[in-house]
């Protein structure tokens, strides 16, 4: 079975309840989880809870090299973290229902 490392930008100010609870439910089809913290102009900030929550996922706080918030999270796991040849990108409203869909 393939098990691709995923990559997922998350806004360090929203909670995102059912994806996370999908993440935890089908995370033995994945290698490595890279959560990318973005958002730092907002003041909320959730994202100790959700660490706490997700403590099977690496989180990232990617430098600033590009100018799109997005770009610069993916690029910065891509290039330094991720290892393996499989990566999925997935955003919190990809709900997962059947686990089919990773067999």
């Amino acid at each position: 079975m393939i098990k691709p490392d995923v990559i997922i930008s998350w806004p360090k100010h929203v909670d995102y309840p059912l994806f996370r609870y999908n993440m935890k439910r089908w995370r033995r089809y994945f290698n490595e989880v890279f959560i990318v913290l973005t958002q730092d102009t907002m003041q909320l900030d959730v994202s100790n809870f959700i660490k706490n929550d997700m403590n099977n996922c690496v989180f990232i706080k990617a430098p600033l090299v590009y100018s799109d918030w997005r770009s610069n999270g993916i690029r910065h796991v891509i290039d330094n973290l991720s290892k393996s040849i499989f990566i999925l990108f997935l955003e919190q409203d990809f709900l997962i229902y059947h686990g089919e869909l990773f067999q």
